[in-house]
């Protein structure tokens, strides 16, 4: 089982990210919520290798792949940006299939530099998605896209979600967000975690003077 010990991460005398024990059933998915500066981009961070923890261990997540909140594109087609990232047999047919459940196969012969931000951010899952993994960890995933493109770039993590057996653990700052598409929530708040639960649950009744003064800025509600 993927766990977290004495976690903590610091930025000269401030304690950005401290997490005691945190243990992770493989394949849920995990949201990690809070407000900026909470510390959810730290702990993203840390389990992606981006960030070196100060002391403490991230063990059991197995292979992981990531992409952080900045998105970026090859100056190649939108196609070869995914194929340029794939390994294996029927590379084409694969690449296909994502840009499709991404919503980007018609831009499929498009420079990837002319995409929208939204775009861009999907191709950056699109890459991603093509290989295999035991975690996906996805800082903000629908940070930079619309409405409609957030429902496709969820429909493509929950497919691969189910053919992988994969654990996801994404970060939002939107208990909303949290709320839909995960199975258990983490609160953050100056770096500690205030909840930790499912949805129904954290909606209903918060442990933390944090937690309900959060909750309380969103019209919310685990049903």
């Amino acid at each position: 089982m993927p766990d977290i010990e004495n976690l903590t991460k610091h930025y000269g005398e401030k304690t950005v990210l401290s997490v005691d024990r945190l243990a992770v059933e493989k394949g849920e998915t995990l949201a990690v919520t809070g407000p900026n500066g909470s510390g959810k981009s730290t702990l993203l961070k840390i389990l992606s290798g981006l960030t070196k923890a100060d002391s403490g261990t991230a063990n059991g997540f197995g292979k992981i792949l990531s992409i952080p909140q900045a998105s970026y594109a090859f100056s190649m087609s939108v196609e070869k940006n995914v194929l340029y990232a794939m390994s294996g047999d029927k590379k084409t047919e694969r690449a296909e299939t994502i840009l499709k459940r991404l919503g980007l196969y018609e831009l499929k012969n498009q420079n990837a530099k002319k995409l929208s931000g939204g775009e861009a951010q999907r191709l950056a899952l699109a890459r991603l998605l093509v290989n295999e993994c035991d975690t996906l960890v996805l800082d903000e995933p629908t940070g930079a896209v619309d409405i409609d493109g957030a429902d496709c770039v969820w429909r493509a993590i929950e497919e691969y979600r189910k053919d992988s057996g994969c654990t996801v653990i994404f970060s939002t700052h939107s208990p909303v967000e949290a709320g839909k598409h995960a199975d258990r929530i983490l609160l953050l708040h100056n770096g500690l975690v205030t909840e930790d639960a499912k949805p129904s649950d954290f909606f209903k009744e918060q442990k933390s003077d944090w937690g309900k003064k959060f909750i309380a800025q969103f019209s919310v509600s685990g049903d």
